[in-house]
């Protein structure tokens, strides 16, 4: 039987009421179950064979020790806590994700709680964890931990921008887009930022992104994260004509032209501006591509 905290104990009364054994044999298990810690892997053999349970698996062969209280004897399974969050694959989770790999355990949140004071797992944000560095099986992405923090959520503006070399700046936070209401979340691993945006213009441009070698996450396209900066930081347009509102864009936040030639198409950047209806965003489309043409 898995009791809480993850431990394995004998089923109530199995020491004490052995079936169709002898007296002798009872009494054989119960003195066993008040020993020394270390007769506790022969009273664990001999109470499964003669109640013909199965004897515990090498997963759970680790520490034991016997409870001083009521002899309880129980299995420690540090290890097989890490079988379970190496089934996992990736160190960014939620609890959903964590009951799914746990389903063996009755307490499930149990479990969750325990793991989490043994530093097993490190709580982010409410329904989300990372798990212990020494454990995953690659670094942490905030990426990926964005997406999972708030959504439906991708990662754009200023992080977008920082990644494609289209800003020169260091972007310490994270910054998303959602269509639900904007939020910001203050974490142990840093700021996560959300910005809302119509739902009719969310999922444009929206791209799965490898972050890492087998870690994915919702990205936004280099044109989208340049249209999407533009509406949500610069919706308020004072200028007259789009040559001065452009450059003002382009030296408020030195955006790298070279760089962006490079990672975007003209063609896209063009068919999503059509689906902004602002004024402001076909203008700084039109300016960009009469500059990149050139």
């Amino acid at each position: 039987m898995i009791g809480y905290d993850g431990i394995i104990m004998p089923e109530p009364g199995i020491l004490d009421d052995l079936g169709d054994v002898s007296t002798s044999q009872q009494h054989f298990g119960q003195t066993l179950r008040r020993r020394h810690t270390e007769c506790a892997c022969i009273v664990i053999f001999i109470t499964n064979i003669l109640s013909k349970r199965p004897y515990i698996s090498n997963k759970f062969n680790n520490s034991l020790r016997i409870n001083s209280q009521n002899g309880n004897i129980l299995v420690t399974n540090m290890k097989n806590d890490l079988f379970y969050l190496k089934k996992l694959k990736m160190p960014e989770v939620t609890t959903t994700m964590l009951i799914g790999a746990l389903s063996d355990y009755e307490d499930v949140r149990g479990k969750i709680n325990s793991m989490n004071k043994k530093g097993l797992i490190k709580p982010i944000k409410q329904g989300v964890y990372l798990i212990n560095n020494e454990l995953a099986l690659r670094p942490y992405s905030k990426e990926i931990l964005a997406n999972l923090i708030y959504g439906p959520s991708y990662i754009s503006l200023e992080t977008a921008l920082s990644s494609y070399g289209f800003i020169p700046e260091r972007v310490t936070g994270t910054t998303s887009v959602c269509f639900g209401r904007g939020k910001k979340f203050s974490t142990p691993v840093g700021q996560f930022e959300y910005h809302h945006i119509k739902s009719s213009l969310y999922s444009m441009g929206v791209t799965i992104k490898e972050i890492s070698k087998g870690a994915f996450c919702l990205y936004a396209t280099p044109e989208k994260a340049l249209l999407d900066f533009i509406h949500i930081k610069e919706s308020k347009n004072e200028f007259k004509n789009q040559k001065d509102y452009f450059k003002y864009i382009l030296e408020s936040y030195r955006l790298d032209l070279m760089t962006i030639e490079d990672e975007i198409s003209l063609r896209k950047l063009q068919s999503l501006a059509e689906m902004y209806p602002f004024q402001h965003i076909h203008w700084f489309a039109n300016e960009l591509t009469r500059k990149l043409v050139k």
